[in-house]
């Protein structure tokens, strides 16, 4: 059908129930670029738009509640739920009423943590008890991220926050009210974080236009990690000029057609109290 034609995929994710999302960045009339697959042949549902006078641009993010209920972020502010009428009736996506509004951002960043809270990414970071029946009340937190675009978030196992935005990482200790930042000076391959996502063994994991980082699990109390450094670099046997201490980002190397012997040292300092 015209539901199912070729869509610009933004996002994946995948549910408790084995159901691969597919968040796009288009969609065809009268739909919301939203395609749910379901195994074994993974077959797409397309999901048909309520208020398709206003369509929505993108959806971003996926978020699952404890009930095991899909939630949708997408641009405009604009939240969708998974939702059925009955037991047998089959699941559609609904725009869920938010009050206050959230800003008409590029794309809405959702996340559970366990103890069931909706965290939510715009421009600037809320947080939301969801209540059956009744409107997303989002409260607006962390005011150091105010006018701070946040692409998404993730848990920590140690239950901290985690949110990607336009300048890095922060991670939020909600216990000792601490945040902490995270640029490409720590590690990360830009500082534009556009996706996050923790893996089965609790690594986390942060996607930019320009690369991937992993945040290693065993490092999530914040221990300093050395910055690296390449100290020296030789073409076949010549020395490549480099700065007395080394350097983090070396000026490229452009080599002729053919095979060379490529030498590369990496030197690392850690300065830690101790």
């Amino acid at each position: 059908s015209s539901a199912d034609l070729q869509l610009d995929v933004y996002a994946l994710f995948a549910d408790s129930r084995d159901r691969v999302w597919v968040g796009a960045a288009n969609s065809v009339p009268g739909y919301l670029p939203v395609r749910r697959l379901a195994a074994p042949r993974m077959t797409a549902t397309a999901f048909a738009d309520s208020q398709a006078d206003h369509p929505i641009r993108l959806a971003a993010t996926f978020a699952e509640d404890r009930a095991g209920t899909v939630w949708v972020g997408c641009s405009q502010g604009v939240v969708l739920r998974e939702t059925r009428s009955s037991e047998s009736a089959p699941a559609v996506l609904e725009r869920i009423s938010v009050s206050p509004q959230l800003p008409d951002a590029s794309a809405v960043a959702l996340a559970f943590e366990a103890r069931g809270r909706l965290w939510i990414g715009s421009e600037g970071v809320f947080v939301a008890d969801p209540a059956p029946g009744q409107p997303l009340r989002p409260r607006r937190v962390l005011p150091e991220l105010d006018n701070t675009r946040v692409n998404c978030i993730v848990e920590g196992l140690q239950g901290r926050l985690f949110f990607g935005t336009e300048r890095g990482v922060y991670r939020f200790d909600e216990t000792s009210s601490e945040l902490q930042h995270y640029t490409r000076a720590d590690g990360l391959p830009g500082n534009d974080i556009s996706h996050c996502v923790r893996d089965a063994g609790g690594d986390l994991w942060f996607a930019s236009p320009v690369g991937v980082a992993r945040f290693a699990r065993d490092n999530e109390d914040g221990a300093p990690q050395p910055q690296v450094r390449v100290s020296e670099l030789s073409v076949d046997g010549l020395p490549f000029p480099m700065a007395p201490l080394g350097s983090v980002n070396p000026t490229p190397l452009r080599l002729d057609a053919g095979s060379h012997r490529i030498g590369i040292t990496l030197l690392a300092v850690l300065h830690a109290s101790g």
